[in-house]
């Protein structure tokens, strides 16, 4: 699985990392995170040839949505990566969604019990790849949770970044301090691994305690303050919140706040609140529905309908927003509908200077597998820190 790269106008390249096996798996004899390598072995090669497609080598973006933006963080705090970038875009992913070194050598276990080869690179290096790909098909409900944590992914996918310091504890210690962030959530980010499967408005009691137990050392205490910040709420929106913080928002408040600590660079902090009308209005602001806005494709028609991801109505136009600079009395307006902005610790607008042209790095979400590590002291303050706010515009005020 070799990975590719992608150029296009505007100043715009897409990487094609390795995934799965290839790219996550954690194996003896081989670089771990070679798929996160990719991405910054794709940096390199911005900065050495994007001149010739027009872009700006030292004026680079990283973003990426969902798994991707969990690398965009692993990159972040990769000291091979300093210098590369000038901002990274980190949309409904997290600082806390590394897998221990304990945890991945149980995927790798599993692995070459399913592919009944040695747990080496040699063995692994001989399979094809169709072999690959269906051996990561076979290896869900691996339990990884260990005597010391828990599964940051809660089970949804057995590959993430292979990591004993998350990349939001390696930018607390000074990582990436020198590069302009913008971080966020939706509102609804776990609605969309329960409304289309009907396991959303069918959710009990025991469902929610279930979640909470895979995301919490002490899921009673998690459910009560869930309980407490929502007390209309249906089980249903509680196992969608708590899954959905889990899985993105507690990271994301934790590189968030570790990067808002440091002077040198912006951070800015969003939060996604437009509800789709699709399925009834029960999807909501889910995972994945800020993406068409911004890639400015709302009206596309295959976004629309009863069942498709933006619903029947039609949606509210997606258009570059304002910046907030350091010291601004107001914020900016909202942006789509329904979204407001805050930035993060002292507001200041990344500019690009007059004139100069931005390259943008699209990581994107086909990556590991899906996010996240949880932390207590995190979850437990559930939303009452959220930031609320507009979706700022990729190209950030030039």
């Amino acid at each position: 699985m070799r990975s590719r790269r992608r150029c296009a106008g505007e100043g715009a390249c897409r990487r094609l990392h390795r995934l799965g096996v290839a790219g996550f798996l954690d194996i003896p004899g081989a670089p771990a995170n070679r798929g996160l390598l990719d991405v910054v072995a794709a940096l390199r090669w911005v900065r050495e040839n994007i001149a010739a497609f027009g872009g700006a080598p030292h004026n680079v973006t990283l973003f990426g949505q969902s798994a991707g933006a969990t690398i965009v963080g692993g990159v972040l705090a990769t000291p091979g990566a300093r210098g590369l970038f000038r901002r990274a875009i980190v949309q409904s992913g997290s600082g806390l969604g590394a897998f221990t070194t304990e945890q991945a050598a149980r995927v790798t276990r599993a692995a070459a019990e399913v592919l009944r080869i040695e747990s080496h690179a040699d063995a692994f290096a001989d399979l094809p790849d169709e072999r690959l790909v269906e051996a990561a098909s076979q290896l869900a409900g691996i339990d990884l949770r260990t005597a010391t944590h828990h599964d940051p992914l809660i089970g949804l996918s057995p590959f993430s970044l292979v990591l004993d310091t998350q990349p939001a504890d390696s930018v607390a210690a000074g990582l990436g301090t020198d590069i302009d962030l913008l971080i966020g959530t939706n509102t609804e980010e776990g609605n969309l691994y329960l409304v289309p499967v009907d396991k959303y408005g069918t959710s009990t009691a025991g469902d929610v305690d279930d979640m909470a137990a895979r995301s919490h050392p002490n899921p009673a205490q998690l459910v009560e303050t869930y309980r407490k910040t929502r007390p209309e709420a249906s089980y249903g929106e509680l196992r969608s919140a708590i899954m959905g913080d889990a899985l993105f928002g507690a990271g994301s408040r934790a590189l968030a706040g570790a990067h808002a600590t440091h002077a040198g660079s912006a951070t800015f902090a969003y939060e996604f609140a437009w509800r789709s009308p699709a399925l009834n209005g029960a999807l909501g602001a889910t995972h994945t529905v800020e993406l068409p806005f911004v890639f400015d494709l709302p009206q596309l028609p295959q976004l629309r309908g009863a069942s498709a991801l933006l619903g029947p109505d039609k949606p509210p136009p997606s258009s570059p927003p304002a910046c907030t600079r350091r010291g601004s009395a107001s914020p900016p307006p909202a942006t789509p509908a329904g979204t407001r902005t805050t930035p993060s610790a002292a507001p200041r607008c990344a500019s690009t200077p007059s004139g100069h042209r931005s390259t943008t790095l699209d990581a994107r979400n086909d990556s590991p597998g899906s996010d996240r590590r949880t932390r207590g002291t995190h979850l437990l303050q559930g939303r009452l820190d959220t930031h609320r706010s507009r979706l700022v515009s990729p190209a950030w005020c030039k």
